[in-house]
């Protein structure tokens, strides 16, 4: 990897948009058997990595991917932000399931919200949650 991003780095300085992704999070580790390593695993890598030019000249994103980096996000909103960056800087239609990165997503974004499988959720379920009355 480190060779082919050196061969497009004059690219990604000047133009392009990078996204490093993968489809889950570690895999096979001792710890997935207990929470810690289950979200782990429900929690695939996301980098983004735009021009400094690109972020200079619109100071408002560099903001909000940092707001959005703890929130919830779903391959629709990648899929969104791919089209609002080739539509730059016009912004796609929204879709009900998706939001573009370059825009603030809710703070507490629900796993429903965010149309994410039960399986995959992070949320305890709620027969799972304490209750304040249930609390000594």
């Amino acid at each position: 990897m480190h060779r082919f991003l050196l061969r497009i780095e004059s690219r990604l300085r000047h133009d392009s948009a990078l996204f490093l992704l993968s489809d889950h999070g570690s895999h096979g580790i001792w710890y997935n058997d207990f929470a810690v390593g289950q979200a782990e695993h429900r929690s695939p890598a996301l980098f983004l990595v735009l021009p400094a030019s690109f972020v200079a000249a619109n100071p408002t994103i560099d903001e909000t991917l940092r707001r959005n980096q703890r929130r919830r996000v779903t391959a629709f909103d990648l899929h969104a932000t791919l089209r609002h960056l080739a539509a730059w800087p016009a912004m796609p239609p929204p879709s009900e399931e998706a939001t573009s990165l370059l825009e603030e997503l809710p703070d507490q974004r629900s796993c429903e919200a965010a149309r994410v499988p039960p399986e995959w959720c992070l949320e305890p379920e709620p027969s799972c949650q304490v209750r304040q009355d249930d609390e000594p």
